[in-house]
């Protein structure tokens, strides 16, 4: 999975792409206290290909199983 960060005016963006699986996400521009900008960026694209990874299993399962015939009570 590809990953490219933005800087944003109050954010970073990163943008996290797999074939035509797109997602996005925001994480606050101000790292937490105690913590250096580079491994907060570390840390944001870490969580942004984790959530993507996990949205992305979760299309392919839904997409795999597959569809029961629902049996009528008539």
């Amino acid at each position: 999975m590809e990953v490219k960060a933005y800087e944003l005016e109050i954010s970073y963006k990163f943008i996290c792409t797999q074939d035509e699986f797109v997602r996005e996400y925001e994480f606050a521009k101000q790292p937490p206290e105690g913590v250096e900008l580079a491994d907060y960026l570390k840390e944001c694209k870490a969580n942004a290909l984790g959530l993507a990874e996990w949205e992305l299993a979760q299309l392919q399962a839904i997409q795999q199983e597959p569809e029961q015939p629902k049996e009528l009570d008539i």
